[in-house]
């Protein structure tokens, strides 16, 4: 049977500890008879009392380096405390490359990578150890930036994450270990601009910001990229235009897109990728919501970007 693996990463005292203890902590996450075994590499000022790993059954061992985990050791510790998963809270000063291309036991397999970071430090690590953030950045599947209070641009830390990795999903916890949301101040885009212009990277969160606040884009000129998602019947001078967003997993792929119209449809092609001036205009859907539409101005063709999935963060 598979053991999965998760790898938390980052600096030292950056939350490692503390994100595996809320993990096991959740119903949803863990089942309580599952044997789990914390493979530690560096230990901060947070650590895991006896008392605590007996409650979650869960064993843990100490490593000096991640060399020190060779295919020999993981057998052993297979072995010896047969975990049904493991979470390894590594060292974010050793690779992380060379931890998730070695060779695994065929039954260990690394399912997600999380990367823990102090924000009110972050900015002085990318600066003086840029090589390092971008190692324990790179890989990861979901970034939670911890310690998040009002003098720190969380449009300045999604920035600088998504030039090193635009897939991974990004969270913000504040002082008081609670999550903290993006607002119309945080947003990447200036809404109140002439032409709101979304850059294949804001797709994601121009859509959610747009479900939750309709209001504020009615009326409003935009510049949007995407893809010719699906035809509406009956309609030969509209178009759904979208992009996927990955769900769950990568088998979870959802459509998520805006009507335009304006436009003949004749001339494009489903599935190629466009760029879209319009304004927003609010439309009552008729069972007592509203919904936006573009009227377009302007379409041209696009290059799909690199990476087509839609981030929410």
């Amino acid at each position: 049977m598979a053991v999965p693996i998760y790898i938390i990463t980052g600096f030292l005292d950056s939350g490692k500890t503390s994100l595996i203890k809320e993990s096991m902590e959740d119903p949803e996450f863990s089942d309580d008879n599952f044997k789990t075994l914390i493979i530690q590499f560096e230990e901060g000022e947070e650590s895991f009392s006896d008392k605590w790993l007996e409650k979650y059954n869960c064993s843990i061992v100490q490593l000096d380096s991640s060399i020190n985990l060779d295919l020999q050791t993981m057998q052993l510790l297979q072995d010896t405390f047969k975990p049904q998963q493991i979470f390894i809270e590594y060292n974010g000063l050793e690779s992380l490359s060379e931890l998730i291309t070695r060779d695994l036991l065929k039954e260990w397999v690394i399912v997600q990578i999380l990367t823990t970071i102090d924000a009110s430090t972050f900015l002085t690590y990318m600066n003086n150890m840029k090589s390092y953030m971008y190692e324990i950045t790179k890989y990861s599947n979901a970034i939670i930036f911890n310690r998040v209070d009002d003098s720190i641009s969380k449009t300045q830390l999604r920035n600088n994450i998504k030039v090193v990795n635009r897939e991974a999903q990004i969270v913000y916890i504040n002082k008081n270990g609670e999550p903290e949301e993006f607002t119309m101040d945080d947003l990447p885009f200036d809404i109140n601009s002439e032409l709101i212009d979304i850059n294949d990277n804001d797709y994601g969160l121009w859509y959610m910001d747009a479900i939750e606040n309709i209001e504020n884009y009615n009326g409003k000129d935009i510049r949007l990229r995407g893809m010719f998602m699906e035809k509406i019947p009956g309609l030969q001078h509209s178009f759904i235009l979208g992009r996927l967003a990955m769900v769950c997993c990568a088998d979870d792929m959802q459509p998520i897109g805006i009507t335009v119209t304006g436009v003949n449809i004749q001339q494009m092609k489903l599935n190629n990728w466009y760029e879209v001036v319009g304004t927003l205009k609010m439309i009552d859907r008729g069972d007592n919501s509203n919904t936006l539409v573009i009227y377009a101005k302007n379409v041209k063709t696009y290059d799909k970007p690199e990476y087509e999935l839609v981030s929410f963060s």
